[in-house]
């Protein structure tokens, strides 16, 4: 996932009477949502811990083709991790974050390792997803470091939408089969949720926290689409894994074992910080000269 250029959406609460406001002050020792530092510390808090331990997030759904004039096709399931942590700097904060997702068969649910795409009528081999860094500067002024947030009693919401558009990594000149254009253009949109009450006890550094994700994006390169028209609808849900990795035993026993057996570097935060990310894009460039050279 790439977010190297990110649009945010303008700060905003939900419009709420002026008792409702009133019941929204912080108590002592709380976070004040609308001054950047506390609302800062807040957002790492509910995303990571505050005291630099990792975090691990499990988020899994569907994966739909929308393409004009047809009729939605589903394509994968999808199931994810993430673990990060969150190293103070300056005013701000760094977060070091490894991803992984896996896409799964529609209906027997099994991890893919070949799939007959519908559009083709023939099988591909699949590459899922393995960003070994996915890392983000918080400063203060920076567009992480301001997502807006909708309190309703004791529930908060924090509301980040990305969107971006680069030069792709993969050139249709070199890669005719895998990328639709010379740009690549997504969104990915985000609905983070917690309970205000546990957010604002000063006692607690991390809180148990629940996430709703949509992402748009062009054909992934390993599906051999071309410059087909069309893109793809990634809806999931999930939630932080407050017994930190080894709960995705409980979650997630298959994905858990693969990871734990095959990458189990994904199982822990990144050590050092590496600017930006590794998207899907560059890593299939990676695989597929790795696939050419054992050909």
């Amino acid at each position: 996932m790439d977010r190297r250029s990110v649009l945010v959406g303008a700060l905003g609460l939900a419009a709420l009477p002026a008792r409702a406001l009133e019941s929204q002050q912080p108590a002592a020792g709380a976070f004040d949502l609308a001054r950047p530092g506390d609302a800062l510390r807040a957002l790492v808090k509910m995303r990571g811990d505050l005291g630099g331990a990792s975090a691990a997030w499990a988020w899994g759904g569907t994966i739909w083709s929308h393409v004009p004039g047809e009729q939605a096709r589903k394509l994968f399931l999808y199931d994810a991790f993430a673990v990060c942590r969150f190293e103070a700097q300056g005013e701000g904060f760094r977060m070091l974050n490894r991803e992984c997702g896996f896409y799964r068969d529609p209906d027997s649910g099994e991890i893919l390792k070949r799939w007959r795409n519908p559009f083709l009528g023939y099988d591909v081999d699949v590459m899922h997803r393995f960003n070994e860094h996915v890392n983000v500067e918080l400063l203060p002024g920076s567009p992480f470091a301001a997502i807006p947030t909708v309190v309703m009693g004791d529930d908060i919401w924090w509301r980040l939408e990305v969107f971006y558009m680069r030069p792709s990594p993969l050139k249709r000149a070199e890669y005719p089969l895998n990328v639709q254009s010379d740009m690549y253009q997504g969104a990915e949109v985000y609905f983070y949720h917690a309970r205000l009450s546990e957010l604002q006890d000063p006692a607690t550094r991390t809180i148990a926290a629940d996430v709703a994700w949509t992402r748009l994006g062009q054909w992934e390169p390993f599906m051999e689409m071309g410059n087909r028209p069309g893109e793809m609808v990634f809806h999931a849900a999930g939630k932080r894994l407050t017994g930190g990795p080894e709960e995705l035993r409980q979650v997630n026993r298959p994905m858990f074992d693969l990871l734990q057996s095959r990458y189990p570097e994904y199982l822990e935060a990144p050590r050092e910080f590496v600017p930006g990310t590794i998207s899907q894009w560059d890593a299939f460039r990676a695989w597929q000269q790795g696939r050419d050279q054992k050909r």
